[in-house]
């Protein structure tokens, strides 16, 4: 009975230092990230965000993590893909100039009772995607993923970002979760059916004064988006002025690569 006694006594205990332990930690991310948010100039940004992902990456590392909820971080991006695999949680804050800095965890389980497999993405200069680019964690070119299906053995992710002062950017790109690694990029994608001419991902560059959507239709297994032209002829391939129609254009799965549809009846994708 005493030993019986000792032993819900130091279970107690234990369950009150995990506790603390868990709100000990939030308290530091919350704090962490409301400094990441007011940061006075660029190298105390870069610097915070340093240490902002170093303890959200041990939190990370905790069993419960794949399922945790970070409801009082609310500018904190967090999706999981459709087969509930992957969830990958990202951010950014920002630098002078307009400019943003990024950060994103990928967070891989295949299986409830297997461990989580922990991914690190940064960048304080983010750039223009190139569409025939491999890109891999030294490399990154920095973005919000806000949407993540399976594909096939790999995942398809929807992201977005501003890497400039007058345009922004969305993209359709390939996540390749490796035993050590993660890459992004895919020759799956073409743009013109009359050629066979693939590329590594799909980039949208259009104004910064306005939204574009961008998503993923299961029903018809389509992504559809808003077609994007320049205000005025004469400024074609200046995507500063580009922006939506009112039209809409898709890709389409045909022999295992997505090709590009225009002017489509989105009607008929719903």
């Amino acid at each position: 009975m005493v030993i019986n006694n000792f032993l819900k006594r130091a279970f107690i205990l234990l369950l009150l230092c995990v506790g603390i332990t868990v709100s000990a930690q939030n308290s530091l991310l919350k704090d962490a990230f409301y400094e990441l948010r007011h940061a006075e100039n660029d190298s105390i940004a870069i610097s915070v965000n340093e240490k902002f992902s170093s303890i959200l990456g041990q939190y990370l590392k905790e069993d419960s993590a794949f399922d945790a909820s970070f409801d009082d971080l609310t500018e904190l991006g967090t999706v999981y893909s459709d087969d509930n695999k992957v969830r990958i949680i990202s951010w950014n804050y920002v630098l002078s100039d307009g400019l943003f800095g990024y950060g994103t965890y990928v967070l891989y389980r295949p299986k409830k009772n297997k461990p989580t497999s922990i991914y690190y993405l940064s960048s304080n200069n983010p750039t223009k995607p190139n569409i025939n680019h491999k890109y891999d964690a030294n490399n990154w070119y920095g973005c919000l993923y806000y949407k993540v299906f399976a594909y096939k053995k790999d995942y398809l992710v929807l992201g977005y970002s501003t890497y400039n002062d007058i345009s922004k950017i969305k993209l359709i790109d390939v996540l390749h979760i490796g035993n050590k690694n993660i890459s992004l990029g895919s020759e799956i994608f073409r743009l013109d059916e009359n050629s066979k001419q693939k590329q590594q991902r799909v980039v949208f560059e259009y104004s910064a004064n306005v939204q574009m959507n961008l998503d993923y239709d299961k029903t018809s297994r389509h992504f559809v988006f808003d077609h994007l032209s320049p205000e005025e002829p004469d400024l074609e391939g200046m995507y500063q002025y580009y922006g939506p129609d009112f039209t809409f254009d898709a890709l389409k799965l045909k022999k295992k690569v997505w090709t590009l549809q225009t002017d489509v009846d989105i009607k008929n994708k719903q």
